[in-house]
């Protein structure tokens, strides 16, 4: 029941976080005051719920982007989709790029704080969704750029965000697990 709260505290982070990125001091206050309470009957500082929502954030998105965002590439006109993929990889990356910035970071500081082994995995994990994105899935992403829709490069792009969710999971189990 415990992580049934922390993950419901999570997907709603995450839908603050959805209100733009030009307004996070906003979201955050917000986020604070509305469920900072619940999270102190947790018994969870600030930054402690922080890096839940974080994580739980990512994953979510990681989950959104893998059963309806990619996949509804295919449906997509050829000749439509690049202009398509260019606004669609600038809009996600204002909000993937802040998370993961986010959560590098925090992730980083309670390895600092607090060492032990799963804070060492939990942070290898974060590390990995890292490479995963840099080595595999913007390169995919730049080819379906430059050479289009292909059923070999959504099937890339799957793989690579498959990869991800399973990390980001594993991140969110662990983060549940400490905390």
């Amino acid at each position: 029941l415990l992580a049934l709260d922390r993950l419901t505290a999570s997907i709603l982070f995450a839908s603050y976080i959805a209100c733009g990125f030009r307004h996070l001091n906003r979201c955050i206050e917000s986020f604070r005051k509305n469920l900072f309470v619940g999270f102190q009957m947790l018994e969870l500082s600030f930054l402690e719920s922080l890096v839940v929502a974080t994580d739980g954030g990512l994953l979510v998105l990681s989950l959104l982007v893998q059963m309806i965002i990619y996949p509804a590439f295919r449906y997509i006109e050829k000749d439509q989709f690049t202009t398509y993929h260019l606004g669609y990889t600038k809009k996600i990356t204002r909000a993937v790029a802040p998370l993961m910035i986010m959560q590098l970071l925090l992730h980083g500081f309670f390895l600092v704080q607090s060492p032990g082994p799963l804070a060492y995995l939990d942070a290898s994990f974060v590390l990995m969704c890292w490479g995963v994105t840099g080595v595999w899935a913007v390169p995919a992403h730049a080819k379906l750029g430059w050479d289009g829709i292909s059923e070999s490069l959504i099937s890339r792009i799957l793989a690579a965000n498959l990869i991800r969710t399973i990390l980001w999971a594993a991140v969110l189990l662990l983060t549940l697990i400490r905390f």
